[in-house]
């Protein structure tokens, strides 16, 4: 396959083509009194969209308290930098529910602390519920603080480094929250049909944003394999002193909905016109990953990426707004393969993708949803009539708290540079860093105050309140198949709808494959979980039989499945296996024995509500939601 050459980076050169003239030098050099640190915060200041305008989303009504939800920060005495900068959504009520004390944020007269001390009552008490919305606010800061530092009131400093003052140096006493420009001042994407006339893939990306190939080729949305320590995939004789940590992710651990690996059903045709450039309807595993056909040097058994492999980077997938990937049959090193790019006399043309490269901006949501909802969805194996997560519930503004209030994925699991934080859980075997753990403390650290509930917040997980119900897919009969869409076979499945109710389990961080977690009321915390049941293909001693999805689709048979799937695996693993030290990879199974229905736990972070919460009687009541036997235990606090 022929090769570009990659372009440098543009440097200095891009900034003054974005229009981005704004920096610390040439502040600098016009402020030669300042030194580099005054310098970085005056940009700072500068950047701060923050004074008397606001925009308010929905505000708490007459009689509610703490104010609007979320404060779109979009001071017009700045507006200069909006081209640049995107107004800062401060989450307001969140803030004040951890808070508690509105003058922490709004400091107060000396009168009305006189008024509180002599009436014992809050701020609400005159700030809320009055029938003016306008008055159904704390009194703007702009009121005393300027929106520049005036020399005339020297003891008081100005709007903007008020409002960064307090922002950071209360971050920094709780260790909590940004503290850096960026995390807040979100640069605005400029419109890259300004800088792009013609895509020919991640280098033209690279030549503005230099580096990024290297972390997308070795983030684990493109290896799909990452590290772990042993003690948190097994508990069992198998972890040794010789290796600290296991090679693991979905490369190396056949999918339960699947029942098969990625490098032995990767892409493959199910129907296709030979008279059109494109193949019509196509499968596999590739068809999610962020490359262009090619499987990762992980699957291929190589620790580090091989020369070339850049080329193989989708940087659209995730990042632009109207991506459609198309595929095609193409020959690479004399063999027939498919691609999601063409090529012409045996140069790949990503320039069908142009206008595609021109409409790209930060993740969004619905660009995660591309893949991430089709996890067991595909119509080509399962028809369900509906959604069919596996973890249950989706990411969306009628079934989560968070999609409503337009957070997006990456908000709560992005770390940078590609890298994504992982999730306390017992299904995701693939992490870009083991230690860096996400999750609801992260940023609601100070919700619950008693020592009460901060008792049962060590214990119980926050899910197991706000998540309260699940559905989606709840089993897979590979025994049972059934006639699809085009005559094609699918695989029998049940799905329920969002009211499926979760078992409760005890999670200690340590993980028993295939998805169980571990644990005890000693050492674990309650989760609650999705079951799904799935009936495999297996051997006499409970091998799992690698099917081969292509043939179970085309044939309509199991038997030939199973045939292929196990022919394809035996020559991937006498080819490449040696040449990667893994741990833990699923043996070549024997003769194929008849069929063994397993239960995965699949835990859910997401349909979470502020409404709809369990309470104490859902558990502890007579009709307990929870199983105590199942836990180890009986009911510590009986209620009626």
């Amino acid at each position: 396959m022929t090769q570009r050459k990659r372009m440098p980076p543009a440097g200095d050169a891009h900034m003054k083509k974005c229009g981005f003239d704004l920096n610390l030098k040439q502040i600098k050099n016009l402020l030669p009194a300042y030194s580099y640190v005054a310098a970085a915060l005056i940009l700072l200041f500068l950047l701060m969209p923050i004074g008397s305008a606001v925009s308010q989303e929905e505000f708490a009504g007459a009689g509610e308290s703490r104010g609007p939800k979320i404060i779109v920060m979009n001071d017009p005495d700045i507006s200069f930098l909006y081209d640049k900068f995107e107004p800062v959504r401060f989450r307001h009520q969140w803030h004040a529910d951890i808070v508690k004390d509105c003058t922490v944020c709004h400091h107060y007269f000396d009168k009305h602390d006189e008024l509180a001390r002599e009436t014992g009552t809050s701020c609400e008490s005159c700030h809320s519920g009055l029938p003016d919305v306008q008055q159904n606010r704390a009194i703007p800061c702009s009121v005393c603080h300027e929106t520049e530092f005036s020399r005339a009131n020297k003891e008081r400093v100005g709007l903007k480094g008020a409002i960064h003052r307090l922002c950071i140096d209360c971050h920094q006493d709780y260790e909590s929250g940004p503290v850096d420009c960026m995390e807040c001042h979100v640069l605005n994407v400029p419109d890259h049909a300004d800088f792009i006339s013609e895509y020919e893939g991640a280098e033209t990306c690279e030549e503005c944003h230099p580096g990024k190939i290297n972390e997308v080729m070795n983030s684990t949305h493109y290896k799909l394999m990452s590290k772990l320590p042993l003690d948190f995939l097994y508990t069992n004789s198998e972890a040794t002193e010789k290796a600290p940590y296991a090679q693991s992710g979905f490369i190396l651990q056949p999918s339960p909905f699947w029942a098969t690996l990625p490098q032995i059903n990767w892409l493959y045709t199910i129907e296709d016109d030979p008279s059109t450039p494109e193949i019509d309807v196509i499968g596999g595993c590739g068809t999610c990953h962020i490359g262009y056909g090619l499987e990762p040097f992980t699957a291929r058994s190589a620790i580090l990426p091989s020369s070339g492999e850049e080329h193989n980077v989708d940087c659209l997938v995730c990042h632009s707004q109207e991506y459609e990937r198309k595929y095609f049959p193409v020959i690479s090193d004399g063999k027939p393969m498919i691609r999601s790019v063409p090529t012409v006399d045996g140069i790949e043309d990503h320039s069908i993708y142009t206008e595609a490269a021109q409409k790209v901006g930060h993740t969004a949501t619905e660009y995660c949803q591309r893949c991430h909802t089709r996890s067991g969805e595909s119509v080509e194996v399962f028809e369900t009539g509906g959604h069919s997560f596996k973890r249950g519930v989706g990411f969306d503004p009628q079934t989560d708290v968070h999609a409503k209030l337009g957070i997006t994925c990456s908000e709560c699991h992005n770390t940078s540079e590609h890298k994504f934080k992982r999730k306390l859980s017992s299904d995701l075997l693939t992490f870009s860093d083991y230690r860096l753990e996400e999750g609801c403390l992260d940023c609601h650290r100070f919700v619950h105050t008693s020592d009460e509930m901060k008792n049962m917040v060590a214990k119980v997980s926050c899910t197991s309140c706000h998540a309260n119900s699940t559905g989606g897919i709840t089993a897979i009969d590979y025994a049972n198949l059934v006639k699809g869409a085009g005559g094609r076979t699918t695989v029998s499945v049940s799905s329920a709808d969002q009211e499926w109710q979760p078992v409760f389990r005890w999670f200690n961080r340590k993980v028993m494959l295939p998805s169980t977690p571990l644990g005890s009321k000693y050492d674990g915390m309650l989760h609650p979980y999705k079951e799904l049941e799935v009936t495999l293909p297996v051997d006499d001693a409970g091998n799992l039989m690698l099917l081969s999805h292509r043939s179970l689709i085309l044939d309509g048979s199991i038997e030939k499945a199973i045939k292929d799937g196990q022919e394809d695996y035996r020559n991937y693993v006498a080819n490449f296996l040696p040449k990667l030290e893994v741990f833990g990879f699923p043996p070549i199974p024997g003769e194929f024995a008849g069929f063994e229905t397993r239960t995965h736990m699949y835990t859910f972070s997401h349909g979470i509500s502020l409404d709809n919460v369990r309470t104490c009687v859902d558990c502890h009541g007579a009709n307990s939601a929870v199983d105590w036997s199942l836990l180890g235990m009986e009911n510590p606090y009986p209620i009626g």
